[in-house]
């Protein structure tokens, strides 16, 4: 007899929700597995939303912007943050090169709060 495996949602898909804090480069951890697709965004302002996938790779000229008609790294990732990388539990932000406290705007600004909808493939 075959044994019986169980998968739930959780195992490949989840959303993480954090204050930012200025920090770089900062893990960004609770996926509960290294995530494949990773689709983020603030959740108080309306700077752009930011997609990465391991297929393509993670560095401040890999994001997909969802929002607008650019093409791959045209945005201002390099600017205002960026991933740069999975780690087993979630994945790495980095700060930009903005001058002010902008670098680290679209994954990590402190007063700002953000989302990340985590994917397995």
């Amino acid at each position: 007899m075959a044994e019986y495996i169980s998968f739930q949602p959780s195992d490949f898909f989840n959303t993480v929700i954090w204050n930012g804090d200025s920090t770089s480069p900062i893990n960004i951890t609770g996926v509960g597995f290294q995530p494949d697709f990773i689709w983020g965004k603030l959740r108080n302002i309306g700077y752009s939303h930011q997609l990465y996938d391991s297929v393509r790779g993670f560095g401040n000229d890999k994001e997909l912007n969802s929002n607008e008609n650019i093409a791959e790294g045209a945005g201002t990732a390099n600017q205002y943050g960026y991933l740069s990388g999975v780690v087993a539990d979630g994945f790495t932000a980095t700060a930009g090169s903005d001058g002010g406290a902008d670098k680290y705007g679209y994954w990590n600004e402190s007063a700002r709060t953000y989302v990340a909808w985590n994917w397995k493939a």
